[in-house]
């Protein structure tokens, strides 16, 4: 049986090698705020929109009555000396990289605790 799986982040990096490679054997829907070619179903959201991320996942939820495994590997990162930062990109890294996990854990747990299965996976560089 396919699983049905969400990549957040799949527009690029890891995020979008790990979507191809899930789509061959699973039913995959990519999530991320670029549009881009591929062989699986997509959805434009930010994971700063905590209403569209909830709206995308009930969608899918909805389709499938359950939700395998999240695969959230959606992030920026801001390189250079940390005194020369400026809090414009520092705000955005926390938006995108602490509380867009934070969105997406919001929408996706409730369902899975419903089917009381599922799993979720974090993925983040340094």
């Amino acid at each position: 049986m396919e699983k049905v799986i969400i990549v957040v982040g799949d527009s690029s990096g890891i995020g979008k090698d790990i979507a191809n490679l899930l789509c061959k054997d699973n039913l995959v829907y990519g999530v991320s705020r670029r549009e881009i070619e591929t062989s699986y179903t997509r959805y434009l959201g930010d994971v700063t929109d905590a209403s569209r991320i909830n709206e995308i996942v009930k969608d899918i939820y909805s389709k499938h009555n359950r939700i395998d495994l999240v695969v959230v590997a959606s992030g920026i990162g801001v390189s250079g000396a940390t005194e020369l930062i400026n809090e414009e990109d520092t705000n955005a890294q926390i938006d995108i990289n602490l509380k867009g996990v934070i969105n997406v854990d919001k929408a996706i747990i409730p369902y899975m605790r419903e089917n009381n299965s599922g799993r979720i996976v974090h993925i983040s560089s340094v």
